[in-house]
């Protein structure tokens, strides 16, 4: 289950499309640059008579006489150069390794290792692994932005009671799909854990309709429980976003499929848990230390933490109570 709180499009944000349009430009630039890396490593491996990547090239030695990369792999990783240190900080770390006895006593020289990279995507490391790390994310940066700012249709007040997936529309229709056809999903999934550890019911929504899905067994039409639930297309980029989503998505059935699916979850459990969680504390002992009246600035970080159920975490977030009696029903 994933609970949105109702926001505005940040103005001034570029939209999603020209976001996508410029990441796959990106792609084929980006391409184009390795192709030539490629060409270029098969033509200097024709060229050396030992087939070896190797190059020729000069050491280099820091102020202090410690060897660091060759001049060939410098220039390629540093196209503008560096400063040179303080001159301060150089004298300060000769006295500090003079004072210990190991100032001069660095004989290990290696032979200066050299060879040609990959172009550079950008004109420093930080731009080029960035630039790396845009293209990795990227339809699914780009759907998860869109995905928060949006809000998603009223909830169904009526549900069909039928197999499989069903359908529905903010104006009270419902209809019988294969699965859900969309780009942004939040999904939840509930099972009898005493009966079996495969999932009777499922939940999704987006930002134009919800969906419901129902096992067959839970209906029983079949005796076979081991029901997984179809997302749809594989080769279509989409992100699903769960609480503890790895739960979930062991029970979606495009993921046991040996070819690699274009799916991105995305668990906001995980998300909770790098910024908030009050990960070094029991639920009983936080709840204890929240209730005993301690002084503000030796306990700070309990006011501004929390455990990471979904019930907690929607109420740290957004003032939200959950009630999951219901999911008692499952047990």
């Amino acid at each position: 289950m994933l609970i949105s709180a109702a926001a505005q499009p940040l103005r001034g944000s570029t939209p999603s499309f020209i976001r996508v349009a410029r990441h796959q430009a990106f792609r084929r630039h980006a391409l184009r640059a390795h192709v030539r890396w490629l060409a270029a490593v098969a033509d200097n491996i024709k060229s050396n008579p030992k087939g070896t990547l190797a190059l020729p090239s000069e050491a280099r030695y820091n102020e202090i006489g410690v060897q660091q990369l060759s001049s060939h792999i410098f220039d390629q990783i540093f196209p503008d150069g560096v400063k040179p240190p303080p001159q301060e900080l150089v004298e300060l770390s000769r006295d500090h390794l003079r004072r210990h006895d190991l100032l001069g006593k660095n004989t290990d020289k290696s032979e200066p290792i050299a060879f040609d990279l990959p172009p550079l995507q950008g004109r420093t490391l930080d731009e080029h692994f960035h630039k790396l790390g845009v293209d990795c994310a990227e339809p699914y940066l780009a759907y998860a932005k869109q995905f928060a700012r949006a809000n998603p249709p009223p909830k169904p007040r009526k549900w069909i009671h039928q197999s499989g997936w069903t359908k529905y529309y903010p104006d009270g229709r419902t209809e019988k799909v294969d699965a859900p056809d969309e780009e942004m999903l939040s999904f939840d999934t509930e099972v009898m854990w005493k009966v079996s550890p495969f999932a009777v019911m499922a939940c999704a929504s987006s930002p134009t309709a919800w969906y419901a899905w129902l096992s067959p067994w839970l209906l029983m039409e079949t005796t076979n429980d081991r029901q997984l639930i179809p997302l749809g297309d594989p080769n279509k980029a989409k992100i699903i976003v769960g609480h503890n989503v790895g739960f979930d998505r062991a029970r979606v059935l495009e993921e046991y499929s040996v070819k690699q699916t274009r799916n991105a979850f995305l668990d906001t459990m995980s998300l909770h848990v790098a910024v908030n969680v009050a990960s070094k504390t029991p639920d009983h002992d936080l709840a204890v230390l929240m209730t005993s009246g301690m002084h503000d600035e030796e306990e700070l970080w309990v006011e501004r933490s929390s455990v990471n159920s979904l019930r907690d975490v929607a109420k740290f977030h957004l003032n939200v109570s959950i009630d999951k009696a219901l999911r008692d029903d499952f047990s």
